[in-house]
């Protein structure tokens, strides 16, 4: 094989890759919004919590 056709293999390739890449991309982003998530308390009241999927925060003396 002469080295274009290398070269045009090897582009090939590459261009199958990145397209899969950027679809698993798109795919992700879609089951990150489809996916239901766990609510977040508003701020207000006499404390004000956020809970997020890796713990509290609780701000005191709003």
């Amino acid at each position: 094989m002469s080295d274009a056709s290398d070269a045009a293999t090897r582009a090939k390739t590459f261009a199958w890759i990145s397209t899969l890449t950027l679809i698993g991309g798109g795919v992700t982003t879609l089951v990150a919004f489809v996916l239901p998530r766990e609510q977040v308390q508003k701020w207000g009241g006499t404390r004000g919590t956020v809970t997020l999927g890796l713990g509290t925060l609780s701000i005191t003396g709003m």
